[in-house]
């Protein structure tokens, strides 16, 4: 009772030691240390290590821990701020990010912080027009009528005054009141024809000036409708990501015109066989049929969906493209240099398809062709896009090369109506088997070591490599945005949805990756 034992110190063994040696990762099973056989640090070393906290995490509790670690970079969820923070300062960097957000006063048009709009418009009150005595809010009140009334057109097309005083006012004063008048009469004629002229001068100006602002125009908003069309979509799926449902056909907005299937039967010349190659002849006819809107049977298209599908299983996420460089003799031909077309964003377009080919030549040993991407949706050819594609894959696979974009996935297919248009040309099934195809497809092109080719843009985060991309699991559909996605989700987000802008304005693809400019390449 009253003695102690020496030996009972080296047992008693605080927390992350084993037997009264501190347990360590770097002294768990050294040869020089006692042997690790029990206790609460027994194989911390053979536990992966958090990259973002170089932490040694439990194997089961790893993947959870990597979303929720305090140390990973994650963006600020206000549209007004996207800086990237730490996890564990993210609370607080809302709360001052919040005292940072500006709003719109709709009644004097002034900018205030958010936390002061609501006195600011206790206190913003209608005023009294300087022009017409009306009490209206400041915000309009430059715009009233009374402002514009006396205001003489002198620079619009129909600005008669001011062009009649300088062209035949001031023409008629310079010739003084000695000249007779013959001269007169002549100077006036001129005087005249200038003053037409230049009326038709200034409203052609004005109507090619107007043109141009509504061309503007017209492409802005409809480049914003398609922006938030496919926040739309994500935004759909994110609702359904917890229930159960089925990619079910659905009537689509757009019409599709129902092309002519050729005829199942053994002498058609599109081999079904997998032991029966795919040539330059076969992709030729094929073509031709396509453009005359006439689809291959079933069986062909199968054909070439699953043998496409399973020649992109083997090809890695990043594709090494090294075409020949210099002069050399192919075919009893001199060919200088080799020539790369990279195809993008043909979004069901065949008759672009088509033209691009004929154009820039079928592939051959000094023409290298790469899609990258956004193959279908859109328009009303997709089907008929990747058949044309894949078969050239499959016939030139060292010349053509694939790469993956943000509308090769269900989610997107089934809000632009897709899935109906290839369940109306052929069934669900083929529809399933596109999708496994999209999953397998790279994710990035390099020509040469030097050119990289992807469809989004470079990721958010600085220090990716090469060898980060090639890790990611891309046989799955791609990824949506979530604040505390995986930095591997992010990722993979961000090279099929990354815009490139000069400018990174605010609401800018805020519901996928961030936009980038060229001083983060």
């Amino acid at each position: 009772m009253g003695c102690s034992s020496s030996s009972g110190n080296t047992l008693r063994g605080g927390k992350g030691s084993v037997n009264g040696v501190h347990a360590s990762p770097d002294n768990l099973g050294s040869k020089n240390g006692p042997p690790v056989t029990g206790g609460p640090g027994a194989g911390q070393f053979h536990w992966p290590k958090c990259h973002f906290c170089e932490r040694r995490i439990p194997e089961k509790e790893y993947n959870a821990h990597t979303v929720m670690c305090d140390e990973r970079e994650v963006t600020c969820w206000n549209s007004w701020c996207r800086q990237i923070v730490k996890q564990g300062s993210l609370q607080q960097h809302l709360e001052e990010c919040a005292k940072k957000q500006s709003a719109l006063c709709y009644k004097c048009g002034l900018e205030v912080l958010a936390t002061e709009l609501q006195v600011h418009r206790d206190t913003c009150q209608p005023k009294k027009c300087t022009s017409c005595g009306e009490l209206c809010i400041t915000r309009i009140m430059s715009w009233c009528p009374h402002n514009f009334i006396n205001i003489g057109a002198t620079h619009g097309p129909f600005a008669a005054e001011a062009l009649t005083k300088k062209y035949v006012v001031g023409s008629a004063g310079s010739t003084g009141a000695v000249g007779n008048n013959i001269n007169r009469s002549n100077n006036s004629d001129a005087a005249n024809v200038n003053l037409n002229v230049a009326r038709m001068q200034l409203l052609w100006r004005w109507i090619k000036t107007k043109s141009i602002i509504e061309e503007t125009l017209f492409r802005v908003m409809s480049r914003e409708m398609d922006l938030k069309k496919e926040g739309f979509a994500i935004f759909k799926a994110l609702d359904k990501v917890n229930e159960s449902h089925v990619l079910a056909p659905k009537r689509s907005r757009s019409i599709l015109q129902a092309p002519v299937v050729a005829p199942a039967i053994s002498s058609h010349y599109f081999p079904t066989r997998s032991s029966d190659p795919i040539t330059l002849e076969v992709v030729t006819r094929l073509i031709k049929d396509l453009s005359d809107h006439i689809l291959p049977p079933y069986p062909a298209a199968w054909r070439v969906f699953t043998d496409a599908m399973g020649y992109l299983n083997t090809m890695p996420n990043v594709v090494l493209l090294s075409p020949p460089l210099g002069a050399r003799v192919v075919n009893g031909r001199v060919n200088q240099g080799s020539k790369v077309v990279v195809v993008g964003d043909l979004h069901g377009q065949l008759a672009d398809l088509l033209h691009i080919l004929k154009e820039c030549g079928m592939p051959n040993d000094s023409t290298y062709y790469i899609f990258n991407g956004d193959f279908v949706d859109r328009g009303a050819n997709g089907v008929e896009i990747l058949l044309i594609i894949f078969s050239l894959m499959l016939a030139f696979p060292k010349q053509v090369t694939i790469n993956r974009g943000n509308h090769e996935c269900d989610y997107m297919n089934e809000e632009y109506g897709f899935d109906v248009e290839v369940s109306t040309k052929y069934d669900r099934n083929v529809f399933r088997l596109i999708q496994r195809c999209f999953c397998a497809m790279p994710l990035a092109t390099i020509i040469g070591k030097k050119v990289f080719v992807v469809h989004g843009g470079v990721p958010r985060r600085k220090g990716v490599r090469i060898e980060d991309i090639s890790r990611i699991q891309r046989f799955r559909q791609i990824p949506m945005p979530d604040y505390s996605q995986p930095e591997e989700d992010e990722i993979f987000q961000d090279l099929l949805w990354s815009d490139p802008l000069r400018a990174c304005r605010d609401g800018a693809r805020t519901f996928g990756a961030r936009p980038w400019s060229l001083d983060q390449t």
